[in-house]
């Protein structure tokens, strides 16, 4: 009996900022779910939730791997009370909220002047955040972003001890210390990565939801692999938009396609073939 309440995870979503990612957001957890003992709650309380939980906001995408991947580490650490991932942002840049330190008196006056947000790469303003360098290694930390979290069965019996891990999750949590939108061109350049024969009912996805849109240039998945989109011949083209037709890409492919090419001019949409919904990150 324990072994079955071990194996099944619950999955609460918490949509209270809003449902504008829901649909991408569930999608997400429904192809990381497969072969696994999962149930999805929206809106539930994670206090009256008992057993394995994955704490996941609405704004938040996760990778087809991460729930089994976070499930197999708490089994083979028992010691350990929480589990936070490597976020990135709609640009594909690092969220340093992903693992921090407790904050101190220091720390809350560089956020009270502005220090931490006008000076992000500064570490003397910033030491609430774990150095960067190290994003790519597990770790204890003391603070973990709220945007995904798994906790064990027994967490509420476990001393704090919590870890990063180097996995990643694509949080559009907006934050403070994040630059304004810069203004959009009048005529978009969409490069649709997709199978040829999804193509036809993106395009007039994108139409709809995109109609300053003057250029449609496709990358057809038949041929040509993901990550090759990443070319300076398609960088010449200066295309403004980049949209991902899902289940075409998966969403690990997404993550790693922004991560690798970090962009802050860069528009990205993800049309969702299962449910003909076109969403703008």
């Amino acid at each position: 009996m324990e072994n079955e309440l071990d194996d099944h995870i619950t999955v609460i979503i918490d949509n209270s900022m809003g449902d504008a990612y829901l649909d991408l957001c569930q999608a997400s957890v429904k192809a990381s779910s497969v072969g696994l003992d999962i149930e999805m709650l929206l809106g539930a309380d994670p206090a009256t939730v008992k057993g394995m939980k994955l704490l996941l906001r609405a704004d938040c995408l996760i990778g087809e791997d991460l729930i089994r991947s976070l499930h197999y580490h708490l089994m083979e650490h028992p010691a350990v009370s929480e589990i936070g991932v490597k976020l990135i942002d709609k640009q594909g840049h690092f969220i340093r909220e992903s693992k921090q330190n407790n904050l101190t008196s220091w720390d809350s006056f560089c956020m009270k002047m502005g220090l931490s947000d006008r000076f992000p790469t500064v570490q003397c303003f910033n030491k609430r955040f774990q150095t960067t360098h190290s994003e790519q290694k597990s770790q204890r930390v003391a603070i973990l972003a709220d945007d995904v979290r798994m906790l064990p069965t027994d967490s509420s019996m476990l001393e704090a001890n919590l870890y990063y891990l180097p996995f990643r999750a694509l949080s559009l949590k907006q934050r403070s210390s994040k630059q304004p939108n810069q203004k959009q061109p009048n005529h978009k350049r969409m490069q649709l990565i997709a199978y040829n024969r999804s193509v036809a009912d993106l395009k007039q996805a994108c139409t709809a939801a995109q109609p300053t849109a003057e250029t449609f240039s496709v990358w057809d998945l038949n041929e040509n692999r993901v990550l090759d989109a990443i070319s300076r011949r398609n960088q010449i083209q200066k295309f403004t938009d980049i949209v991902f037709c899902y289940p075409d890409v998966r969403f690990e492919q997404l993550f790693l396609f922004m991560e690798q090419h970090p962009n802050d001019e860069m528009q990205y949409h993800i049309y969702n073939k299962n449910t003909d919904k076109f969403t703008s990150l």
